[in-house]
């Protein structure tokens, strides 16, 4: 349960230290309710979000992907169709992601849904796209007798006729694909077919519409995407996914799952910077990590971006100059601004001036002051803009121990025992009466409704889904 909250309410705090939201000036008034009633607020929040994914449980599209999925377990749908002679892995592909990570909702749950509908024509093992889908162009009807698909080399988009249900024998759903490929200039090596253009996808059952997915895709004069937009339906609910670049200086994303005009989450996301390959490349430290004999221990070592090199570190400040951050969960919402140029220099002093093998402590107190500096967060309600509590930074550290057969430099046949800490920062709230407590203990403590709430949810998922 507390991964949930913390993942809902506290996850994007993190990120949020990369970008900005403006809030306005006079907009910073406390909410008048006390601790226990923001509390409270927000546990309420919580159950109100698992009774609406209940409800979404309840979609007919839900059920009828379980059993189409299934069935494609039970047969390989395209053993019968004897043009394609590779296999094909239909969840990796952009019109069928939906559709598995739906049928698979209590593995995947609402981070696999949102995962599910980010397409991205560059990534992976490319292949002549259209070539594919050509092949794969048919009808394949379930037969419930055999437990087998019938193939029929007909028409111009691919259809699957199968049960709306698992324990079914009349193929009373179909799911219909269509495509259309981009064929100008891409960046792909040594690769000259085609890019997904558009997708569009439908579910029916018994004739009616139950789900859609559309998916449209821009591409600049080099073929790089300048736009990606994914819309998946399931009745009244929709998961909707963009992301957009106009000219390696100007970034937008969204995400979100709603239930006709309610939010349930949502995150948005632009910046302004230079993140072309040039800008990128020059602002990026390769490390190799390399044996010290002498000293018995790894160290990292920079090398130039032609050699081989074990991972890579960018200065992210001198990529993305501002931008615009916000995460919302029900009523519930994270913003804040950020000094970036600042606040990026200054961690990047404090990297340089510390030594992190002898002075963590002292690195990790410099760290917190730079936050605290010059990002503001805060925790608000999305309906009224008033404030739960202000987010700060705050050192924190544990002793630990382990046993150790060298030192002295010499191997021993007895070791020694060796007590360290650990350093680093977290986060935590900072309400109007001045209290604090950290942000893990604030959702982890306290939503006993909650937890009984999710894990009865869990349940459900679990009988629903394991048939």
């Amino acid at each position: 349960m507390k991964k949930l909250i913390f993942y809902l309410f506290i996850g994007t705090v993190f990120f949020a230290v990369s970008c900005t939201e403006k809030v306005p000036a006079d907009d910073n008034t406390f909410s008048a309710k006390s601790v226990e009633e923001n509390k409270q607020s927000i546990e309420t929040s919580g159950i109100e979000m698992i009774n609406e994914m209940q409800d979404m449980e309840q979609e007919p599209a839900m059920q009828a992907n379980i059993a189409m999925v299934t069935f494609m377990g039970t047969s390989d749908p395209f053993e019968g169709n004897s043009g394609l002679n590779k296999k094909v892995v239909l969840s990796r592909t952009i019109a069928f992601a939906p559709v598995f990570a739906s049928a698979n909702y209590s593995e995947t749950g609402v981070e696999g849904m949102l995962k599910s509908i980010q397409a991205n024509p560059l990534e992976g093992d490319p292949e002549t796209i259209q070539e594919l889908y050509d092949l794969l162009v048919g009808v394949y009807s379930w037969n419930a007798t055999t437990e087998t698909w019938d193939y029929s080399d007909t028409g111009t988009i691919i259809k699957f006729e199968f049960p709306s249900t698992q324990d079914g024998i009349v193929n009373n759903a179909t799911y219909t694909v269509s495509y259309t490929g981009y064929t100008g200039p891409n960046p792909i090596d040594d690769y000259t077919g085609d890019l997904p253009q558009n997708v569009a996808a439908e579910l029916k059952v018994d004739e009616t519409s139950v789900m859609s997915f559309v998916v449209d895709i821009a591409y600049n004069a080099s073929g790089y995407p300048t736009s990606i937009e994914s819309t998946l339906t399931l009745g009244e609910w929709v998961w909707y996914a963009m992301a957009s670049n106009t000219n390696n200086a100007a970034f937008a994303t969204e995400f979100s799952f709603k239930h006709a005009n309610k939010i349930l989450l949502r995150f948005t996301l632009d910046a302004a910077g230079n993140w072309s390959k040039e800008n990128i490349e020059a602002n990026t430290t390769y490390y190799k990590e390399v044996w010290n004999e002498a000293g018995w221990y790894w160290e990292e070592v920079e090398v130039s971006k032609d050699e081989p090199y074990d991972y890579s570190n960018t200065d992210v400040h001198k990529v993305i100059n501002n931008g615009n951050a916000s995460f919302q969960a029900m009523d519930l919402k994270i913003v804040g601004s950020i000094d970036v140029l600042n606040f990026g220099n200054e961690m990047e002093r404090i990297d340089e001036a510390y030594n992190w093998e002898t002075q963590e402590e002292q690195a990790v107190a410099a760290q917190v002051v730079a936050i605290n500096k010059y990002v503001s967060l805060s925790l608000r309600y999305a309906d009224n803009n008033e404030i739960i509590a202000l987010v700060e930074a705050f050192p924190v550290s544990e002793e630990y121990t382990y046993q150790e057969y060298w030192y002295d430099n010499e191997w021993h046949e007895t070791p020694r025992t060796v007590t360290e800490t650990n350093y680093w920062f977290d986060m935590r709230f900072v309400f109007a009466d001045g209290s604090k407590v950290d942000a893990e203990t604030y959702f982890g403590e306290g939503f006993d409704d909650l937890i009984d709430e999710f894990e009865a949810y869990m349940e459900d998922l679990e009988n629903t889904y394991t048939k």
